[in-house]
């Protein structure tokens, strides 16, 4: 009996309180306010407000949703959390402040060097410094408002209530000026209302196909390591001829497709991304030329990694189209709030919260064309010759890029290698080709392998070794024989005098098969240095190539540029 007596009045401490409700809802007004406002509205927006060129969703697409979530979670958790009172009031808005404040301080001082988020596994064991800092942080904040409230509950309330006041104006201000269009990188695209759809994927032309198969970050060392364990393995690739001098342009994505269909280099960088987008289309309009020649043209790619503006793809594309009302909004809303989830949580838990954008993209536009197995099932099992006439199709899948989920028989799998994905991903095509023979359209066709660049090195850094890419061409009437070699030094930027060729259009050459073997020409390649706290692109390094891409000795630095005005 005098046990529970003694239990009665800590419990009586622990609810004893001579604040009034009003009181209180204050204090948990402003708490939960700033834990929901930085959370549920500042993260998401901002996240996806500055991710336009990886998201296939703006903010301006969630704006309501966060708003909407985030005054209701504030005008309804505010009222439930001032009806406790005493010291479990003010355990719970302690918690609250200080993660609210952690998790700020977080995304501020600790999230450097996370890179961004391609699907590479992130080396989280060179982290350990950002590890313990982050978790010193996360440890002290809370003591020292708890030491605080001890010493003086009165200070200690006013310093919360100040503390949350600071951090919704400090997130206040930049999210006017997100959604008020003063920042560039901000605005959303002028493609926001436009898609590339799966439209005509696996259909094509009874009498012509050209196509272009990009497979993401196919590296001429992928290739090796597949040949070191079978040296025949591309040999049944029928009518191909492999290219083992073959370099891109770029480093990356964006502008490397657009660069191997329209060979532009003197621009790149040196003007805004959208800026060059749109002039690109503008000098060498490709569409519109493979449509003189009565092709149907169907892209298969994020649009933001080809175009800029609507007027670029418009009635020349056939499977470019406005947005619909098909968005997933909760899908959106649940992705975005995942993505503040990883940006605000500690370091050493963000390995669980890891994802790449693709992720972040999955299942919000249905009707968009993204790269996922989905796809290379549809190639497989419905390919068909069911439409006349001519078409022209890129595509661009997943390929030998990160994350591994290829196994080498090309099954879908948890967790894979470079090698067996490349393996896999090449064992589809073959199965794809399997059926356009059996179709009847194969030997008419010009098919072009190739990779849109080679292997992720250091986004943060020059170039420290060789990046070649594997690059197979079959023209159209080229006889089955087995692939053929060729050292002919050739690079993606020759891919769109190709297509014109095969098409019939005029082409300034060469095509690819137009180099010779022991050509002597300069090549060049493009890699951009990224900031390493913000990942933007500030740095241009030009370099000339010659001779054998494989020997780095025969990489040259001529030119490093800022580009962190013009490009960003």
């Amino acid at each position: 009996m005098i046990g529970w007596q003694k239990i009665k009045q800590k419990l009586y401490k622990l609810w004893r309180d001579s604040r009034s409700y009003g009181k209180r809802l204050t204090v948990a007004g402003l708490a939960v306010l700033a834990f929901s406002f930085t959370f549920l509205f500042f993260g998401p927006l901002e996240l996806t407000a500055f991710s336009g060129d990886s998201l296939v969703f703006t903010y301006r697409d969630i704006l309501w949703l966060l708003v909407a979530l985030t005054v209701g979670t504030t005008v309804t958790v505010s009222p439930l959390l001032a009806l406790v009172k005493g010291r479990l009031f003010n355990y719970l808005v302690l918690a609250l402040c200080s993660c609210t404040l952690c998790g700020y301080l977080q995304a501020l001082l600790f999230n450097g060097g996370l890179g961004l988020l391609t699907g590479d596994a992130i080396a989280w064991e060179t982290l350990s410094g950002s590890m313990v800092g982050s978790l010193l942080l996360w440890i002290l904040i809370p003591l020292a408002l708890m030491l605080l409230m001890y010493l003086s509950r009165r200070v200690w309330e006013k310093a919360v209530q100040g503390i949350c006041i600071v951090l919704v104006i400090l997130q206040l201000v930049p999210s006017v000026a997100i959604m008020g269009g003063a920042y560039d990188a901000a605005a959303p695209s002028a493609l926001t209302d436009y898609r590339l759809t799966a439209q005509g994927f696996a259909s094509f032309g009874r009498e012509e196909n050209v196509m272009v198969i990009v497979l993401d970050r196919l590296d001429y060392d992928y290739i090796e390591k597949v040949l070191k364990e079978d040296p025949t393995f591309f040999d049944d690739l029928e009518g191909f001829t492999s290219y083992t001098n073959a370099i891109s342009a770029y480093a990356r994505t964006r502008p490397a497709l657009v660069h191997m269909l329209l060979g532009e280099e003197e621009t790149t960088y040196r003007i805004p991304a959208n800026a060059y987008y749109q002039y690109v289309w503008e000098q060498n309009d490709l569409l519109e030329d493979l449509r003189a020649e009565d092709f149907t043209v169907e892209l298969y790619a994020k649009k933001q990694n080809l175009f800029s503006q609507p007027k670029s793809a418009l009635g020349k594309v056939e499977n470019f189209t406005d947005a619909g009302t098909d968005m997933h909004y909760d899908v959106a809303l649940k992705k975005s709030l995942e993505m503040s989830l990883f940006r605000y949580a500690p370091t050493a838990m963000k390995p669980f919260y890891w994802a790449d954008t693709n992720y972040y993209n999955e299942g919000v536009r249905p009707s968009a064309y993204d790269y996922n197995d989905v796809y290379y099932t549809s190639l497989l099992a419905d390919a068909s010759a069911d439409r006349s006439g001519k078409c022209f199709k890129l595509y661009h899948f997943f390929g030998s890029h990160a994350p591994y989920t290829v196994s080498a028989q090309g099954e879908a799998v948890e967790e894979s290698t470079v090698k067996d994905q490349t393996m896999g991903v090449f064992r589809r095509l073959k199965a794809f080709f399997d059926r356009m023979k059996a179709e009847g359209i194969y030997d008419d066709a010009t098919i072009i392998i190739t990779g849109d660049h080679g292997a992720a090195m250091y986004d943060t850094k020059p170039l420290v070794k060789a990046t070649r890419v594997g690059l197979f061409y079959k023209p159209a009437g080229a006889k089955r024989e087995p692939l053929k070699l060729s050292s002919a030094p050739v690079t993606t930027g020759q891919i769109g005098a190709t297509v014109r060729k095969a098409a019939g259009c005029s082409y300034e050459g060469p095509a690819l098969d137009e180099v010779a073997e022991n050509a002597d020409t300069v090549r060049y390649y493009y890699k951009s240095v990224c900031d390493t706290e913000t990942f933007r692109e500030v740095q241009l390094c030009t370099y000339a190539v010659t001779g054998d891409a494989a020997d780095f000795a025969n990489w040259k630095l001529i030119k490093t540029e800022d580009i962190s005005y013009n490009y960003n």
